[in-house]
């Protein structure tokens, strides 16, 4: 699960790591390519005389929304036209042009929420078999589970795809939410406090006594993670601090990593993978900062140098 708006900012393709991070200089967001045996970062377009901008660019302007699914990587291009890409032979090529605002796999299938808020699927990816789901639709953390769609937007809500015409039913208000297809984990406005309930909605349990911070929860196949809220201050004493439990069991909450500067985003790479990413936040203006390769027992925390 890759949490962000739209989801996804990593993936790993043939012993590397591809990302995304914005390029301050240019005012632009780069595509780049971390190599995790020599802890290097380079452009993922290596032609030294490509502005990177161009129709040229092997890198397609793939700007977020990294996904890897049924062995291919896509991206979305271009925030303003929104174009679906794919990653054939070392370049992006377009999949679906414009009018995308982001998208998700699902099943076999493409899901591509529009720039006019609509909801549309194309079964088994196929752009001439297309069928609109969601006439109003503005969610987004999307995941598919049992023939279920699950999105946020002002809670938690979910749409029976096994079923024809059927409408959106919101399970929780208010509140924020990630899940692992077992449990739906959430946070309620106003408390902050971390919970989980059954994917129907039902038996809630509570999990912390301390707010989390929705931006940087994240799970495997055996452990979620989080890190506290603390007095709504992105920053605060506790901000460095990673901790987790393993889902048979959340009273085990342990403490997994002090962190050298305070902890913004976890991003899990694939369920079985040793490490993960950790983006951290900057003290001075609670701006997104810089990227770290950590592994799962908190003995490897390695900055990406680029």
């Amino acid at each position: 699960m890759q949490k962000n708006v739209p989801s996804g900012n990593f993936v790993t393709v043939d012993g590397k790591l591809i990302f995304t991070k914005t390029n301050q200089e240019q005012g632009r967001i780069d595509l780049l390519s971390y190599d995790m045996a020599t802890n290097t970062v380079t452009n993922f377009c290596k032609d030294a005389t490509c502005d990177h901008v161009s129709d040229t660019c092997i890198a397609g302007r793939v700007e977020s929304n990294l996904e890897f699914f049924n062995g291919e990587v896509y991206g979305k291009s271009e925030q303003k036209a929104g174009r679906v890409m794919k990653l054939n032979d070392g370049r992006f090529e377009p999949l679906i042009n414009g009018g995308v605002s982001h998208f998700f796999h699902g099943r076999d299938d493409l899901f591509v929420a529009t720039t006019d808020s609509s909801l549309v699927v194309f079964e088994d990816g196929n752009q001439q078999n297309s069928r609109t789901l969601i006439e109003e639709y503005t969610g987004y953390w999307e995941a598919i589970c049992d023939d279920y769609l699950y999105y946020q937007y002002g809670g938690i809500h979910r749409l029976n795809l096994s079923e024809e015409g059927a409408e959106p039913e919101t399970l929780i208000e208010n509140a924020d939410y990630i899940t692992d297809g077992k449990y739906l984990y959430y946070a309620k406005y106003g408390d902050g406090l971390l919970y989980r309930c059954q994917m129907d909605g039902s038996n809630p349990e509570q999990i912390t006594d301390r707010p989390v911070l929705v931006a940087s929860w994240n799970f495997d196949k055996d452990y979620f993670y989080f890190r506290y809220y603390t007095d709504n201050n992105m920053t605060n004493a506790d901000s460095h601090d990673i901790y987790r439990f393993p889902k048979d069991d959340p009273t085990k909450i342990e403490k997994l990593v002090e962190f050298p500067v305070p902890v913004y985003q976890i991003y899990m790479l694939e369920p079985d993978a040793d490490e993960m990413i950790v983006i951290s936040i900057s003290e001075e203006n609670n701006t997104e900062n810089a990227v770290y390769y950590v592994s799962k027992t908190g003995s490897r925390v390695d900055l990406l140098g680029y």
